[in-house]
């Protein structure tokens, strides 16, 4: 499970600042949880992260037939933004399709203990990397950090890429 602290505290290691690690009521602690709700907000909505996209078939609203040459379906719960297929409408709680038996394939709303254990040094990594982009005195370590961070991003990536080649095909199936 991830602990929000827990990771603020390990970029705090990582980065060399000692001194403010016992202080939990430093200006520091508050800039990093603010940056760090931005990257766990910014991964949410990401498509190269595949730890939160979910399938589903779409359900009807009110008819199955075509309202303006298009149907009506009621937007799945959790959804932040559609992965597969491209060209849907998305207003409101409803998503408008041609056509007419639509699975998709979407981004959803996860709270942190829900993100897997292998995000966590990616995490790290980009809150260092944003904290060196806020802190003048960290400006030395940036270049590390960033590294770091697209490193840890293609271990993730690379070892997510196989199984979305495969859902995609999956559902380009059900057609």
């Amino acid at each position: 499970m991830l602990n929000r602290q827990a990771i603020i505290e390990k970029t705090m290691l990582t980065l060399g600042v000692v001194q403010k690690y016992n202080d939990n009521s430093n200006r520091f602690r508050a800039i990093a949880d603010v940056l760090l709700e931005n990257i766990i907000n910014e991964m949410a909505h990401n498509r190269r992260f595949q730890f939160n996209i979910k399938s589903a078939k779409l359900n009807y609203f009110q008819t199955e037939h075509k309202v303006n040459g298009e149907y009506k379906y009621n937007k799945p719960y959790g959804l932040l933004n559609i992965v597969y297929p491209q060209g849907l409408r998305v207003e409101g709680e409803y998503i408008y399709s041609e056509n007419k038996d639509e699975v998709i394939r979407y981004n959803q709303n996860l709270s942190l203990d829900e993100y897997p254990e292998n995000l966590i040094n990616y995490m790290r990594y980009a809150l260092a990397y944003e904290l060196c982009l806020t802190y003048p005195e960290f400006r030395t370590r940036q270049q590390d950090m960033y590294g770091a961070m697209l490193n840890e991003e293609s271990k993730i990536t690379a070892n997510e890429t196989p199984k979305t080649r495969d859902i995609i095909e999956e559902t380009l199936s059900i057609y």
